[in-house]
Parts: C-alpha cells; structure tokens; sequence
C-alpha cells in the first residue's frame, strides 16, 4: 500500500506521542519540548503539518512544510525531512540545474524559510 506524505508523516509522528522533541536544522536547534499533538493545516494554497510542542509552562505551534522526501530511522529515534530541491528534481538533472540557477538569484525565496534546500532534523527523546 503506497502511503501519502501526509500519511506517513502522521505514522511517523503517532509513534513519538509525548515525547521529547527537537527540531534541528544545519546544527541550529529550532524548538526544542514535549510533542503533544499534529495536524494538517492549509493556509492559501501551501499544505503544511502543525506540530504542538509544550514547552515550560507554554504551548507552541509549529508549521512545517511537507517535504520532498521522508527517512526514518526508529532505532535511533530521528527523523530527516528533506526540502533540498536534489530530492524534489533527483530524476531530473535538467530542470534540477534550472531551479538551482533560479533560486540562486532569488534571494528572498531562500530567506523566506529555512527549510528551503535544507533538511529538517528530528530527534525524539
């Protein structure tokens, strides 16, 4: 059975209910705390997942893009999440070489979210 990307991100995360989670791009940590919920969440025409962390005495919501790919490695409790545009165009090297050229003169795009050609670690504690 093929399983949507919202499908097994949902499979991934129910595992980790209540655990300790941290969000990691680049060795920069993003939110660090107890996962407590997920849901998918449209706003305009992007598709995220909503992650809600608790941290001390406070709840956090956090929007994340769905990636292009998805590798998880359960004995070690982590998770990749990958945004690069290598995973989104890995079947085509043509288009691939466009959209690095493209988003190299696009600067805004790439400060508009850190996710953009980066991998999303996280770690359930």
């Amino acid at each position: 059975m093929n399983l949507t990307t919202s499908e097994k991100i949902e499979k991934v995360f129910e595992k980790y209910f209540q655990k300790n989670i941290s969000l990691t791009i680049k060795d920069e940590q993003i939110k660090r705390g107890k996962f407590l919920l997920i849901k998918n969440c449209i706003i305009g025409n992007n598709y995220y997942f909503e992650l809600t962390i608790e941290r001390v005495k406070k709840l956090d919501l956090v929007r994340i893009p769905y990636p292009f790919e998805i590798e998880e490695y359960p004995e070690d409790n982590l998770l990749f999440l990958d945004y690069r545009l290598s995973s989104l165009f890995k079947n085509n090297k043509k288009l691939l070489n466009e959209m690095n050229q493209w988003c190299n003169t696009e600067a805004d795009l790439k400060a508009s979210n850190k996710m953009f050609n980066n991998i999303l670690e996280v770690k359930f504690e």
